[in-house]
């Protein structure tokens, strides 16, 4: 753990009786840059811990963007979010919220990129263990919602070579992003992103080639939702896009294929299905999303 400071009370998180934004290091799988700072939430539950200490839920937030402005530790948990942390603390959980690599932290976010998210994620609860190994229990689960359901899964696949000392017992992902083919939960089929918005997080978060200059790729449309994600988040990605009637036809010549978190243009969504694994059964095997000229 680098540093734990205070962190502002939100009105959907009343049970916790310590909240803190943490600093702690994890390592750069996407660009090798080696070890690197990330921020993220603490919540420990009201009252004396039980015998051997609290149970610690590491959750992993959806799509919020790839600025540092979207980092919950700094703007807060989406509404959703908070609902469901509080939850946990009432059925007597600590919680742990990475807000993953390159969020609130120095370089890129690696959108996606399961296997660097993932390493976030198990960082996060080795820190928070060492910390306060005198409140929380060897007992870990991982939760995750749409782009965060590939977080866990990443996690829950590299834990046993990346992480054997973390004491994981389970998983559960649910609004399954679709890069895990092999995995326990497969897409129904593949299919092509019809949203500029994750087509440039994508291209943004490490998807392309890093030689690969994305200012070239986009069209003058492309570059308003270019622009807004470089310095806010999905909201206000959206509304822009929608002034500006920019859609992934008409923002660049990229687009997505072989799954996404988002809902595909004539083609079935994962949706909200959930997928409960034990963590030693889990294997999940991930196609990087792909890039390609032209439309699919």
């Amino acid at each position: 753990m680098l540093r734990e400071e205070p962190l502002s009370a939100q009105p959907a998180i009343t049970k916790a009786a310590l909240a803190e934004r943490i600093l702690y290091s994890s390592t750069d799988f996407r660009w090798h840059a080696g070890i690197v700072p990330v921020s993220g939430t603490l919540y420990l539950p009201a009252g004396a811990p039980p015998a051997g200490g609290w149970p610690l839920l590491a959750w992993a937030h959806s799509t919020l963007g790839v600025a540092d402005s979207c980092a919950p530790s700094w703007t807060g948990h989406k509404p959703r979010d908070a609902t469901y942390i509080a939850r946990w603390l009432e059925s007597g959980f600590a919680v742990v919220a990475t807000d993953y690599q390159g969020l609130g932290g120095p370089g890129p976010h690696p959108y996606l990129n399961w296997a660097a998210e993932g390493r976030s994620v198990l960082d996060a609860v080795r820190a928070v263990l060492a910390a306060h190994a005198d409140k929380l229990a060897t007992k870990v689960f991982i939760t995750g919602q749409s782009q965060g359901s590939g977080t866990a899964l990443g996690a829950t696949t590299v834990a046993p070579s990346y992480a054997p000392d973390v004491p994981l017992l389970a998983t559960v992902a649910t609004g399954l992003v679709s890069t895990f083919p092999d995995g326990p939960c497969p897409p129904a089929e593949p299919f092509t992103i019809g949203s500029p918005i994750y087509l440039t997080l994508m291209m943004l978060g490490g998807s392309l080639p890093d030689e690969t200059s994305v200012d070239k790729l986009v069209t003058e449309k492309g570059g308003l939702v270019l622009r807004a994600a470089r310095e806010s988040c999905t909201g206000e990605m959206r509304a822009i896009a929608q002034k500006g009637s920019v859609m992934a036809e008409n923002a660049s010549e990229l687009s997505v294929s072989d799954g996404h978190e988002a809902r595909p243009t004539g083609a079935r969504s994962p949706g909200n299905r959930t997928c409960r694994f034990r963590a030693a059964a889990a294997s999940a095997i991930c196609r990087r999303c792909r890039l390609v000229r032209g439309r699919q």
